[in-house]
C-alpha cells in the first residue's frame, strides 16, 4: 500500500467514525473505530509517515480532533443526563478530583 492509500485509507475511517458519532450509531462507532486502528497500522512505519506531505497529515490530525470533540460533548451529554437521574432519586452527585485538580470521576452520596 502506498503512503498516500494507507492515508487516504485512515482519513475515510475516521470520516466515517465522526459520522457515526453525529448519528448516535454505537454499531458503526465500534466498527469505524477497529477499522481506523486497522488503517493506523501501515502509517506506524517511519519510512511510510516520512514520505506523507505534511497538511495531508495535518488534515487527518484535524479530523481527529474533530472526533474527539465529538465524543467529550456526547460524554458531557451523558454526565449531565446521569447527574439529573442521581437528583432525581435524591443521590446527588459530588465531584471527585485527582492529584493533578482534574475531575476524575463522579461519585454519588447516600
Amino acid at each position: 500500500m502506498t503512503p498516500a492509500a494507507a492515508l487516504a485509507r485512515l482519513t475515510a475511517c475516521m470520516e466515517a467514525e465522526i459520522a457515526a458519532l453525529g448519528a448516535g450509531d454505537l454499531d458503526a462507532l465500534g466498527a469505524t473505530t477497529r477499522a481506523k486502528l486497522e488503517a493506523l497500522r501501515p502509517l506506524a512505519d517511519p519510512a511510510i509517515a516520512a514520505a506523507l506531505p505534511h497538511a495531508d497529515i495535518a488534515a487527518a490530525a484535524e479530523l481527529n480532533r474533530e472526533a474527539a470533540r465529538r465524543v467529550n460533548r456526547a460524554r458531557a451529554r451523558i454526565d449531565r443526563r446521569l447527574d439529573a437521574l442521581a437528583r432525581a432519586v435524591g443521590r446527588a452527585p459530588a465531584a471527585a478530583y485527582g492529584p493533578d485538580g482534574r475531575l476524575t470521576a463522579r461519585v454519588l452520596r447516600p
